[in-house]
């Protein structure tokens, strides 16, 4: 029992994910940290803002990558539904039905299009089209 939590000890101590958060910032938010320091005026400012942002940066670094993949599942939920559009539009339908679908699976490809390339900030509602 003793030599499993001496090992289960060293391992804890020599695993690089925990020595990196024992020993400080890594070296690409150290360097966006200096980043945001060197806006500040003066010296004073800038130790305050660096010291803010060396506390606050992890914290930051996780609600972008939610946000991210919050993103990237919304722009997946949006495919399919543009998807299954295109297949409605696949069977049999009056001439009028079936134009009326293309268009509004052009227009749900196009807001998709808009939305990955940032000229909007959110997809719309789902719920709108039912």
């Amino acid at each position: 029992m003793k030599s499993f939590l001496l090992l289960a000890l060293t391992a804890g101590l020599l695993w690089p994910i925990s020595v990196e958060a024992f020993w400080g910032l890594r070296e690409n938010e150290e360097r966006q940290c200096r980043y945001e320091a060197s806006k500040e005026r003066n010296e004073f400012s800038a130790r305050k803002t660096y010291d803010h942002c060396k506390k606050n940066i992890r914290k930051r670094l996780r609600e972008a990558d939610k946000s991210m993949k919050r993103r990237d599942k919304e722009v997946e939920i949006y495919t399919n539904y543009c998807k299954s559009i295109e297949r409605e539009n696949i069977k049999d339908r009056t001439e009028v039905q079936g134009i009326l679908l293309e268009l509004q699976a052009r227009i749900c490809w196009e807001e998709l299009e808009k939305f990955n390339s940032g000229r909007i900030n959110s997809l719309p509602d789902l719920g709108q089209y039912d």
